[in-house]
């Protein structure tokens, strides 16, 4: 069975700025680490994203 490990990413986004463009930089940068996008939260009154995601757990600890 697969097991995960997740992080979450906190972006505030300025008005005015461009959100597209500041999402995709944020999501290339973990999917080259080998993170995956799971969930996007954003309070009603606030302008800070949390970006959730996971990446998949080695089955067997790397040593040395």
């Amino acid at each position: 069975m697969a097991q995960w490990r997740y992080q979450i990413h906190q972006k505030k986004i300025e008005s005015g700025a461009d959100l597209d463009e500041q999402l995709q930089k944020i999501l290339c940068e973990y999917g080259n680490k080998g993170w995956e996008l799971v969930q996007i939260l954003r309070p009603q009154d606030s302008t800070a994203y949390r970006l959730v995601f996971k990446t998949q757990k080695p089955l067997y600890p790397t040593y040395g």
